[in-house]
């Protein structure tokens, strides 16, 4: 693996020397509910919000996604997928959709203006991860559509340690975060993660300072330095994954990566006056990767896969501002705005190559039939003015009610050079639509630490379509997407507070889904007409003792087609009432922690039900479950853990491809590792 590109880092690393002991000091960092801007307690809220606390993370040793949301209901975020193995393809109300959800890294949306940077999440210090279910149309607005991951990280004065570990694969991993000052937070770690395809791997370099300054103002500087050897998804052979294709062979040219080095500085103050906050981010990418072509042949020569090399620049700058009034003791009337830019671009070179079907490529990205040269640039611009008024006439009352108006702004510039010939073509698009969401929740009864709520919500918001910046000039903007939902749930706190219950059932009318295609044998995306989006999850913790809890999920998707139809070899085909591909039915979850003096133990399950592979739903995979688990001392300071994933070494595809036809990821294979923390 590669380390090239980490001289920045050491730069980075010396910003703690800022720390001049004249810092005053000041309050921790308010308690940020993601799903509203009223301070409201989340038993209070009308809708579904699951908090995972960076003590579980820790515990389970969750280095990605899907480690860390394993037990929450109805989430299912698989790792892996087209943005390298250090990814994941996050699903939520049974919509797999790259750019459906929001991703947030302390209040600052990460990679919102595109596409969630999911690979450069890092879960080092990390206290806790909030995940609301369906949009969040006033606090987000648009780039919230399906959901919202809010990933919190531990402010100055949280203490510190130091962890080193390694297992399966090669793989070993550092870290350590500590005060380098009563006011300033520095949190540093590294890893080289292997796999049981020998030809990937990532390499990641991570760093981040948060400085409380005078006036309460807190600067936070991140940044993360990733290299990646991406896996192949498999190619379908019917209704099944082909059965002649090794498990983990690896289609990419030989020198393939997908090289990111990102850098965000954020800012943020709470006064009397206003709350505000206001980041810089830029991310730039060094890409080659190929995939198979369409019932490709293995005669040792001919051309078998498309690849491209590409360069790719990201920059986003974001602000928000709001103030919260108190008319009356009983309501609250919160006004403000934010504003989203974002600027990318990218040029590729896209080419032919021939992959043996069962080894690893030995062809180079130079040594390609070059097919095409492409060219794109996007511009967008999001603007957002909001209202929300939060009405608590009694303690068993609480009312949220918000509008919002959204302005986009988007500009696309392609040029695809073909033969020695330009094409370019430039195209401007505006909208502007309202959001608007309502939500009461009724505390029916309580007694004590026990209670039992009902709530019920309706949303309504937007999304412009999808810029993913693939290897093709996209010039051709899709109609934007629009939704409205409705959610009913009941909470119940039970057993004098041991036992916590929460359901909910919801209905998500979609228009315009943005879904993948095939045109002239390239990938593209279309939009799909309207979708319908029925669900109920359930979840329930009981704390036995002190000592002992346990956790059950289980959640129910209906997500189908109602009005759309697409071409498949040449035939256009009606779809309505089909299941969106890769959307499982049923969801469950299921684990217990043992959290003692000494000695710690979590075990879990998750259930992931049966599936079609295909908009047609011809394919369906079979169901599966994953087992995973920890034990672990504390010894002193110490404490020592070794961690389990997917102990059951299922390689079930739980990803499809955006970029290779009918091909689709697997679950990684099964690894052990083991770990040894110092506290400060």
């Amino acid at each position: 693996m590669r380390w090239t590109g980490l001289a920045p880092l050491v730069v980075f690393l010396a910003l703690p020397a800022f720390a001049a002991d004249s810092f005053p000091s000041a309050p921790m960092d308010t308690v940020h509910v993601t799903a509203t801007w009223a301070p409201i307690d989340p038993e209070r809220l009308p809708e579904t919000v699951t908090e995972v606390t960076g003590e579980e993370l820790r515990r389970r040793g969750a280095n990605d996604l899907r480690s860390a949301l394993a037990l929450v209901a109805g989430v299912e975020a698989v790792p892996g997928g087209d943005a390298g193995p250090a990814g994941s393809v996050p699903a939520l109300w049974g919509l797999r959709e790259f750019d459906a959800f929001l991703l947030v890294v302390d209040g600052v949306p990460w990679g919102g203006a595109f596409i969630p940077n999911l690979p450069t999440v890092d879960l080092n210090d990390v206290d806790r991860i909030e995940v609301l279910r369906g949009p969040a149309p006033i606090t987000y607005g648009s780039t919230s559509f399906v959901g919202v991951i809010h990933v919190i990280h531990r402010a100055p004065g949280a203490g510190g340690h130091v962890e080193v570990g390694g297992g399966t694969h090669g793989t070993i991993r550092g870290s350590v975060a500590y005060d380098a000052h009563p006011e300033v937070r520095v949190s540093l770690d590294g890893a080289h993660e292997g796999f049981a395809d020998e030809e990937a791997g990532v390499d990641r370099g991570h760093a981040r300072v948060t400085a409380r300054l005078p006036r309460e103002v807190r600067v936070v500087a991140d940044l993360n330095v990733l290299r990646q050897e991406p896996t192949s998804p498999a190619p379908r052979a019917g209704s099944q994954l082909d059965p002649a294709i090794p498990v983990d062979a690896n289609h990419n040219p030989e020198d393939a990566h997908l090289d990111t080095t990102r850098f965000q500085i954020s800012a943020a103050q709470s006064n009397r006056w206003v709350d505000w906050i206001a980041a810089v981010s830029h991310a730039s990418d060094d890409n080659a990767r190929g995939f198979l072509e369409e019932d490709a042949a293995d005669d040792g020569s001919t051309p078998n896969a498309n690849g491209y090399t590409q360069n790719r620049e990201l920059t986003e700058f974001y602000g928000e501002a709001h103030h919260r009034f108190l008319p009356a003791p009983e309501w609250g009337l919160t006004l403000g705005a934010d504003a989203l830019f974002g600027e990318g671009k990218q040029d590729s070179r896209n080419f032919r190559y021939y992959a043996p079907l069962a080894s690893a490529p030995v062809t180079s990205s130079d040594a390609g039939d070059l097919v095409e040269n492409t060219e794109f640039e996007a511009e967008r611009f999001f603007l957002g003015a909001f209202a929300e008024a939060d009405w608590q006439p009694s303690d068993d009352w609480t009312v949220l009610a918000g509008v919002r108006l959204n302005r986009v702004e988007e500009t696309r510039e392609g040029e695809l050079i073909e033969n020695g010939v330009e094409m370019p073509a430039t195209v401007k698009d505006e909208e502007v639509k309202p959001g608007a969401r309502l939500g009461i929740t009724w505390r029916a009864w309580h007694a004590g630490n026990d209670a039992f709520s009902l709530f019920v919500d309706a949303r309504e918001t937007f999304k412009p379509a999808a810029i993913d910046f693939g290897p093709e000039a996209e010039v051709d903007p899709l109609e934007p997407e629009t939704a409205h939902s409705v959610e009913v749930g009941a909470r119940a706190a039970l057993a004098n507070g041991h036992l916590h219950v929460d359901a909910s059932a919801f209905r998500m009318d979609f228009r315009n889904l943005v879904v993948s295609t095939v045109r002239n044998g390239n990938p593209a995306l279309e939009n799909a007409g309207e979708e319908r989006f029925d669900g109920f999850e359930v979840d329930a913790e009981c704390a036995f003792t002190s000592e002992w809890h346990a956790i059950a999920t289980y959640s129910w998707h209906d997500a189908t087609f109602r009005d759309y139809e697409t071409t498949f070899d040449g035939v256009l085909t009606r779809l309505d009432g089909n299941h969106l591909e890769m959307s499982p039915t049923h969801l469950a979850s299921g684990g217990v922690a043992y959290v003692g003096a000494i000695l710690h133990a979590e075990a879990f399950a998750n259930y992931v039900g049966k599936r079609f592979l295909n908009k047609r739903n011809t394919a369906e995979a079979d169901a599966y479950t994953t087992f995973d688990a920890s034990i672990g001392a504390h010894v002193g300071n110490l404490d020592l853990r070794v961690i389990g994933h997917n102990l059951g070494d299922r390689r079930d595809p739980v990803a499809e491809s955006e970029l290779g036809d009918a091909q689709y990821y697997r679950l990684p294979a099964r690894t052990v590792e083991a770990a040894v923390s110092l506290a400060l």
